[in-house]
């Protein structure tokens, strides 16, 4: 199987690993390498053609690492589709998702309850990461920034 993967062409480089990696198509049968090898075998034609195709590697690899490039820029595009830069300040009110279990015993269901409560940010741990209190300064650990989404109203608003 792992000689499958080695061989096979990427999508991206057009090549195969093996090629890549040792500078030609490995054989696929042990029948390719005979007990017997003659001196003519190693003619000077073989390695003419030999030293042609190590002459021309480094130009696939810069067609290579091109090509790998060019995919990464289409993955990325699709990846960042719908993702969006964002930051916060110290003192900002966001939305933080919440994380809640639905309690039978007390009549709580999941799903009436708030997707999102208001809180502040009291500290910036890291551009992903945030230290928050709710609106009514009970500290709510540190929330990454994937949990949080920016408030278009001011604190006015909450504390009235």
């Amino acid at each position: 199987m792992p000689l499958c993967v080695c061989m096979a062409k990427h999508e991206s480089t057009q090549v195969s690993p093996a090629y890549l990696g040792f500078g030609r198509h490995v054989p696929l049968s042990g029948n390719f390498y005979s007990s017997t090898a003659t001196p003519n075998d190693f003619a000077v034609k073989n390695n003419l053609f030999w030293a042609q195709e190590m002459s021309m590697l480094p130009e696939l690899y810069a067609e290579v690492k091109e090509r790998l490039h060019q995919a990464y820029e289409t993955n990325a595009k699709q990846y960042n589709l719908r993702k969006r830069p964002l930051q916060f300040a110290f003192g900002d009110i966001v939305w933080n998702r919440t994380y809640v279990l639905s309690d039978a015993s007390k009549n709580f269901f999941k799903k009436f309850a708030p997707k999102y409560l208001a809180c502040k940010v009291t500290r910036v741990i890291s551009p992903l990461v945030y230290e928050l209190e709710d609106l009514h300064g009970q500290p709510l650990g540190r929330w990454h920034i994937k949990d949080l989404k920016p408030n278009s109203c001011t604190f006015d608003d909450y504390s009235s």
